[in-house]
């Protein structure tokens, strides 16, 4: 898998050796210190461009995602975060990271990770249903969108009016027996 960096000028490549930062002629730029770990996804690199976010692939830590310095400076990372589950990074938002599938919180949602913080917080969540067989496939972002994105609790579910005909088709017998049923009362009274 690779990566565009932000600002289209580099890429981060996976190879048999780890990631390597290239530039778009393929010219090595930097070899990454980011032990065994594979790129989670296209959005891997920060919006600043100096982070990757990659998913650990040594054994005692495959349900993790860690953070790599990309620019080569050697500024901190944050810490690791433990998804308890394979978990798939969807995108940046500022200093927090969304991600899919977090055993942690919730198997078939969307997570936003606070980097500063570590909190947590489901933004939206799959009923699995009673067989299982629902859950969150892979999806995109507007990635560029999310620095303005508000994120707010959902209101009571509006499906909108029942169609015509299916009010019809269930109205009518409705009425039909409740105007039988007044009818017989009212014959039955006499």
């Amino acid at each position: 898998m690779a990566a565009f960096a932000p600002d289209g000028a580099t890429l981060a490549v996976e190879g048999d050796g780890g990631l390597t930062v290239i530039d778009r002629d393929g010219r090595l730029i930097r070899r990454l210190d980011s032990g065994p770990a594979a790129l989670t996804s296209g959005v891997a690199w920060s919006p600043d461009g100096r982070l990757l976010v990659v998913a650990d692939t040594d054994p005692g830590y495959h349900h993790a995602l860690s953070f790599v310095d990309a620019s080569g400076a050697g500024g901190a990372v944050p810490g690791r975060i433990d998804t308890g589950g394979p978990a798939a990074m969807v995108a940046w938002a500022g200093d927090r990271l969304l991600i899919r599938g977090d055993a942690e919180v919730a198997h078939n949602a969307v997570v936003e990770v606070d980097l500063t913080t570590g909190g947590r917080r489901v933004l939206t969540e799959v009923d699995t249903g009673p067989f299982h067989n629902y859950g969150l496939g892979p999806f995109q972002l507007a990635t560029g969108l999310l620095d303005r994105v508000e994120v707010r609790e959902a209101a009571g579910v509006s499906r909108g009016p029942w169609p015509r005909g299916l009010r019809v088709a269930l109205g009518g017998p409705v009425v039909l027996t409740l105007a039988f049923w007044i009818r017989r009362r009212l014959t039955r009274h006499r």
